[in-house]
C-alpha cells in the first residue's frame, strides 16, 4: 500500500463519518418530533457535540487528505469540475457547522431548558431542513467523486 492508497483511504472513511453520521442523525432528528421533551432535550445536546467535535473534523480531514492527494499526483488539479464540487460542498458544510448548525442548536437546547417547546420545535425544524441539504449537497459531491466530471 503506498501513501496515494492510504490517502485514499483516509479521505473515504472521513467522509463516511460525516455523511454517514449526517444522514444518520437526520433520521434520528426527524424521529424526535414526536419524542418525549426529555429525548429530544438528550438528542439536543449530543447534536452540540457532534455538530462541532464529529462533523467538523470529519469534513476537514475530507478537504486537507482531499488535497493533499490533488498537490501529490499530476493526475489531478484543483480546476477539473470535480473537485471543484467536492471542494465547494466541503467548504459549505465546514462554514455552516459553526456558523448555523452549532448556535442554531445551543439555541434550541436553551428553549427545551427553558420549556419553551414551540420555540425549540421550530429551531429544530430550521437544523432539519438545513440538515438535509447539506446531505444533498453531499449526495453531489459523492457523486463527482464517482463520476469525476472534467477529468
Amino acid at each position: 500500500m503506498d501513501l496515494i492508497d492510504v490517502l485514499r483511504l483516509v479521505h473515504i472513511l472521513a467522509a463516511i463519518v460525516w455523511v454517514g453520521g449526517a444522514f444518520f442523525t437526520s433520521v434520528l432528528g426527524s424521529r424526535m418530533k414526536t419524542a418525549d421533551p426529555r429525548h429530544r432535550l438528550g438528542f439536543a445536546r449530543m447534536m452540540q457535540f457532534v455538530s462541532i467535535g464529529v462533523f467538523t473534523p470529519a469534513a476537514v480531514i475530507v478537504l486537507a487528505v482531499g488535497s493533499w492527494m490533488v498537490l501529490d499526483t499530476d493526475l489531478y488539479a484543483f480546476e477539473q469540475a470535480w473537485i471543484t464540487i467536492g471542494i465547494g460542498v466541503v467548504a459549505i458544510s465546514a462554514v455552516m457547522g459553526p456558523t448555523f448548525f452549532k448556535p442554531t442548536i445551543d439555541k434550541a437546547v436553551a428553549a427545551m431548558e427553558a420549556g419553551d417547546g414551540p420555540a425549540a420545535g421550530a429551531l429544530m425544524q430550521r437544523i432539519g431542513l438545513a440538515s438535509r441539504a447539506v446531505i444533498a449537497m453531499q449526495i453531489v459531491a459523492i457523486w463527482a467523486m464517482v463520476a469525476k466530471p472534467g477529468l
